[in-house]
């Protein structure tokens, strides 16, 4: 049996999202998907505050890959003082 690639997705209940919940969204086969109901500003079964916990992850991800140097709280992307005017 070939290996499985497991992705992990966080959506909230959205009509268009109902296929993934309910196991009718078409996957391929060498995928298997677990789908989180989280919310972004309200706390829903799995969670809240996906944007956040996205941009944390792609920010770890990317610099464990080399992408770049440093890491970043996501919040501290959005605090006015480290904006650019």
């Amino acid at each position: 049996m070939a290996h499985k690639l497991k992705l992990r997705i966080g959506l909230d209940r959205y009509d268009r999202h109902f296929p993934f919940f309910d196991g009718m969204a078409p996957t391929p086969e060498n995928v298997e998907l677990a789908v989180d109901q989280i919310g972004q500003s309200a706390r829903l079964r799995d969670g809240a505050g996906r944007h956040g916990a996205m941009l944390e992850r792609l920010i770890t991800y990317s610099h464990c890959q080399g992408l770049i140097g440093q890491t970043y709280p996501a919040e501290r992307l959005f605090d006015p003082s480290t904006l650019d005017t």
